[in-house]
């Protein structure tokens, strides 16, 4: 028989009867016949060689070794107890069920998943292509990722990790084929390439400074539940879709927060980022490095440290602002010719001043721009830069007026700090 001193429950039984003052009360509470309890106490008493209780009162009296005895094991036991909740509590969250869109599941959440595993040993993992708010509400997963806000929140906790916007896309060579439409109606006329998920239905309004379009009539419709597939035949110029975005870090530096909306923005299918605002390049390239995408950098030529810093090619140009030239400049007329009252507590706009030679502009591009072949190269650059100076290309001031465009709609998303 096994010594009942290495039994929890022999112990509680007699810290019981010792607060009870009865066997009968202490049966009745441990669930027990008495004629048990009994033996329990009796046993222990026998194991430990001298007397728990004083039997021979009413209530019960317990020994002075019994109660010098019971004041050490309780915190003991409820010590034990604590620390059984915590280790039991934990060891229902051994599993985690998570659920997301395939494609972001592939290039942003897996990677995500496998860095949390490695944080908590211990934790498997089930990960499903996709689920509904109801699917978390009624615990057939723990967590899931939805593009969509549920109207009954009720027994969620909801933290939004995206707020793109969904505009018109088609590739050049699809617009030379078929032309681009100029209104909603147009559609009518073309093919359309939309997503259609158990959370995201295709498509069938666009809204343009608030107003809502008819609903969208197309003259065929390709549907697909993966975003990437999506991507895929868009290049293919098979038809067109929707994808565009333009937001404000308000800084001029990466963080997680930002890098995070840079991740959700080339998991939906953008190739290339321009990272315009100093360092903020940073967190711009930390998400193109997960899906091998591009960037575009800002004020010099980045592509030194960015490619050096996430792999070799991902920069595509850098938008310049001449600072060579403005210095030299600036301070020739300043130190050479004495015209410092041209300069001092004065802004001025500085841009173009060479038609022939870009590179003297204020403005430019990179020596190690990537041209496209037969799409777009230097001397058509060069070309730009100089019908801009004549004056044959004018490129207008007046911010209220979008381009005239009919490929490309801008969704200003806003502040994202």
């Amino acid at each position: 028989m096994a010594e009942l001193r290495n039994d929890l429950a022999a112990w509680r039984i007699l810290i019981a009867a010792v607060r009870t003052g009865s066997i009968r009360a202490t049966a009745l509470q441990a669930d027990l016949p008495a004629a048990k309890v009994s033996r329990i106490i009796a046993e222990l008493e026998r194991e430990l060689g001298f007397e728990l209780l004083d039997r021979s009162t009413r209530p019960m009296k317990p020994t002075p070794s019994c109660r010098d005895l019971v004041e050490g094991m309780t915190p003991l036991l409820a010590g034990f107890d604590r620390m059984w909740e915590q280790f039991s509590k934990k060891e229902a969250m051994r599993h985690v069920s998570f659920a997301a869109p395939i494609d972001l599941c592939r290039l942003y959440f897996s990677e995500l998943v496998a860095k949390w595993a490695d944080a908590h040993p211990g934790i498997t993992f089930d990960i499903r292509p996709e689920a509904t708010a109801d699917d978390v509400r009624n615990g057939l997963v723990d967590v899931a990722v939805i593009n969509y806000v549920p109207l009954d929140a009720t027994g969620l906790v909801l933290r939004r990790y995206n707020s793109s916007r969904t505009p018109l896309l088609a590739t050049p060579e699809y617009i030379r084929a078929h032309g681009a439409p100029s209104s909603p109606e147009d559609l009518a006329q073309h093919t359309g390439l939309l997503l259609e998920t158990v959370m995201h239905p295709p498509t069938q309004i666009l809204r343009k400074n608030g107003a809502a379009s008819p609903i969208l009539r197309w003259k065929e419709v390709f549907t697909t539940h993966d975003q990437m597939t999506l991507r895929e035949l868009v290049l293919s110029s098979l038809g067109i879709t929707v994808d565009l975005k333009y937001a404000y870090g308000n800084q001029f530096y990466g963080d997680a927060d930002i890098t995070a909306v840079m991740d959700t923005w080339y998991a939906d299918g953008t190739e290339v980022v321009f990272a315009c605002g100093g360092g903020i390049y940073t967190s711009a390239a930390e998400a193109a490095k997960k899906v091998n995408a591009k960037v575009i950098g800002v004020d010099v030529d980045q592509k030194g440290i960015i490619d050096g810093d996430y792999g070799d090619g991902m920069t595509v140009t850098s938008a310049m602002k001449g600072l060579y030239p403005t210095t030299i400049n600036a301070l020739t007329d300043i130190i050479v010719g004495g015209k410092w009252a041209d300069y001092a507590g004065k802004i001025e706009t500085l841009g173009l001043v060479s038609g022939d030679d870009p590179a003297a502009n204020y403005v430019q591009l990179a020596e190690t721009t990537q041209f496209a072949d037969g799409k777009f190269s230097k001397d058509d650059y060069a070309a730009l830069v100089k019908g801009m100076f004549d004056g044959t290309i004018t490129v207008s001031k007046d911010t209220s007026v979008e381009p005239a465009v009919t490929n490309v709609n801008v969704s200003w998303l806003g502040n994202l700090k």
